[in-house]
């Protein structure tokens, strides 16, 4: 009951005020690949917003592992829109014969860049349902010689190696350089993202927390067996 109560109160965290929040932290992130800078350069000279637009996309960025924010996906969006458009006019303008075809590129384009972080959510959200089972076995080998869980997040984040495992060593990061206090207040942060992925991935992800606070080896066994068999069977 404990843990369903907990999950109810996540579930409420990942409202308005956190999707706010968290895309503030992006927006103090560097951009790193080629959409995310041409999605800085579109917002910075178009900055073109539309409330209801961004609302629909704010979930899927955060998703998506991208660091850009919702008005520039949309700047980007129309500045891709206008030039292949002139690119397609010219081309018509050329060649009247085949040009009509390229009229269609503006389209295809747009509706490419806008849908981009959309794409990725869905693809992160397909691997990590798959990586949230070997966090929790990676977890639950750990604790089964050294029970305490913050060396299991440790552990996990060395061997995990897609979109969890970034998370997990952004976490220990956060803690090490005092963003947040300690792990606790860390997975506070991420856990409300990570419910909207896999919710069975937080539950077993709860229990285990819970194993600083056992003493006698049997439970503690028993509590990881329990954890292990709910996320294989889960997923």
């Amino acid at each position: 009951m404990e843990i369903e109560k907990e999950i109810e109160e996540i579930r409420k965290k990942f409202s308005t005020e956190f999707v706010k929040f968290y895309l503030a932290e992006i927006e103090k992130t560097k951009r790193r690949n080629i959409y995310e800078k041409l999605c800085e350069f579109a917002g910075k000279y178009l900055k073109i917003k539309s409330k209801k637009i961004e609302e629909k996309i704010s979930k899927d960025i955060i998703f998506s592992d991208l660091n850009v924010l919702p008005y520039e996906v949309i700047s980007l969006t129309l500045l891709t829109l206008f030039i292949s458009f002139f690119i397609s006019l010219i081309s018509f303008l050329l060649l009247p014969d085949i040009g009509f075809l390229f009229f269609l590129l503006p389209f295809v384009l747009s509706y490419l860049v806008f849908t981009y972080p959309s794409f990725l959510s869905k693809v992160n959200k397909i691997q990590m349902n798959g990586e949230s089972v070997k966090a929790i076995c990676y977890m639950v080998l750990y604790l089964e010689n050294n029970p305490v869980f913050e060396g299991a997040i440790y552990y996990a984040a060395e061997k995990l190696k897609g979109i969890l495992g970034k998370d997990f060593k952004k976490l220990i990061w956060d803690v090490q350089t005092g963003r947040f206090k300690d792990f606790s207040s860390a997975l506070k942060f991420y856990i409300p993202k990570w419910i909207e992925w896999n919710e069975n991935f937080v539950r077993a992800l709860l229990l285990l927390s819970s194993i600083n606070y056992i003493r006698r080896e049997e439970e503690r066994k028993n509590l990881l067996s329990r954890t292990l068999n709910f996320i294989l069977e889960k997923n």
